[in-house]
């Protein structure tokens, strides 16, 4: 009866496994090889029905952020801004944004620019006032600081293609998964020609 239980559970196991890696996709380092022209266009993050953000790349080194939330009217757009690269020995590399806001999270998140919430009226002297939000590279497994900035780390899927993550809030989010495409810009337009 022991060992009949034991082989069940020796299954079930197995079979949970196999379902979760089955469900994970892999995000590797970008090419070695990879310039700031490879990434030259529109992307596009779809955070819910209503939420979506897009990144316009342009080849002089500036952005815009288009963020629309369908559902509360809220439009919010920044043009004009530098981005660059940032290539670590390890193979990861980030994208900066400067002036980017991290919607993810939200408009509230995002409207602070990467800090904390300032203290309340009736709690003037706060210790978190205004200081840094601790973001989560699920990559380099580290935390990091974005103020004033957006950093995306800059990855390829499983078909060899370029996507920007996103930071996490915490550590503790766990892996992604597929559905959990929300994380993600994938680039949708190298013609800059066209409208916004």
């Amino acid at each position: 009866m022991c060992k009949i239980l034991r082989f069940r559970i020796i299954i079930l196991c197995s079979i949970i496994t196999f379902a979760v890696s089955a469900c994970t996709e892999s995000y590797d380092n970008p090419p070695s090889g990879l310039a700031e022209s490879d990434l030259i266009g529109s992307w596009v993050a779809n955070y819910s029905e209503t939420r979506s953000e897009r990144l316009i790349l342009m080849a002089d080194g500036t952005y815009t952020q288009i963020y629309t939330d369908s559902r509360d009217s809220y439009r919010y757009e920044n043009t004009g801004n530098l981005w660059w690269l940032e290539l670590f020995s390890n193979g990861n590399v980030y994208i900066h944004l400067e002036d980017g806001r991290y919607y993810l999270a939200g408009e509230t998140i995002a409207e602070l620019y990467g800090r904390n919430e300032p203290c309340p009226p009736d709690f003037p002297n706060c210790l978190w006032n205004n200081q840094p939000r601790i973001f989560y590279d699920p990559y380099a497994n580290e935390s990091i600081e974005m103020v004033d900035e957006l950093l995306l780390t800059i990855r390829i899927d499983q078909n060899e293609n370029i996507i920007f993550h996103h930071m996490w809030t915490s550590s503790d989010r766990g892996f992604a998964i597929i559905g959990g495409q929300s994380e993600l810009f994938r680039m949708v337009d190298t013609n800059l020609n066209d409208d916004r």
